[in-house]
């Protein structure tokens, strides 16, 4: 699970790349048209024509720019997570919820989990977990999970 979450992670990656190419080229257009603008000025033309495209130029370049700032504040993080204490945490997880007292559940609930939503068509239980990347779907009234999934870019 660890590591088909940071597979994702890494995809993740690659667009957020990709992204940050993207503003950073659209800023060097801006900053180039931002030149042009300054060259037709100096070549004569009218005053005000050039006032109005530089302060378009400059609101797009800071919008831009905050854009950029804020992408690069979400980078995707791999998970620092040992795939053996994984495996192990959601073991003891399952044993306090099979043998457990209701109290014990109810504490293991309130603490670990999200919320869990029931498909009554198919009879599959989503159960997300706080951190909110991690999520399990399990059958009702079974214990082996169906499907893992990280809740990144997929709708979860």
């Amino acid at each position: 699970m660890v590591n088909e979450l940071n597979s994702r992670v890494i995809s993740e990656r690659v667009i957020y790349n990709k992204s940050i190419t993207d503003i950073e080229k659209s800023i060097i257009k801006v900053d180039e048209q931002i030149e042009a603008t300054f060259i037709a000025f100096a070549k004569g033309l009218d005053t005000d024509l050039c006032n109005q495209r530089l302060n378009k130029l400059k609101n797009n370049r800071l919008e831009l720019s905050d854009k950029l700032e804020k992408i690069k504040k979400d980078q995707p993080q791999l998970l620092a997570i040992d795939p053996i204490k994984a495996r192990n945490y959601f073991t003891n997880m399952k044993k306090i919820y099979n043998s457990g007292t209701n109290e014990q559940k109810r504490i293991l609930f309130k603490t670990y989990i999200r919320r869990m939503v029931l498909d009554p068509e198919d009879g599959h239980v989503s159960v997300v977990f706080y951190p909110n990347f991690l999520q399990e779907n399990l059958r009702r009234g079974d214990n082996t999970p169906r499907h893992i999934s990280s809740g990144v870019g997929d709708g979860t």
